[in-house]
């Protein structure tokens, strides 16, 4: 897996994408945090499943601020 050569854990880690089924569901099975990009969404998702849902790429420095403050 691309974070075991990075030397990365999981929980360090954080998916963005807009498919909930395929990037959403993919990236909780190993445990990474996921970011449900709207602004990407082709089927009118009503609730990804993701821990966040953002409208707009510049959502990701807060939510990196965020993680990084605790």
């Amino acid at each position: 897996m691309a974070l075991s050569q990075l030397k990365i854990d999981p929980e360090e880690a954080l998916m963005v994408g807009d498919w909930p089924e395929r990037d959403v569901v993919g990236a909780k099975k190993l445990g990474i945090r996921t970011i449900f990009a709207r602004y990407g969404d082709s089927f009118g998702t009503v609730d990804s499943g993701a821990d966040w849902d953002i409208n707009d790429v510049y959502e990701i420095v807060g939510i990196v601020k965020e993680l990084n403050s605790v």
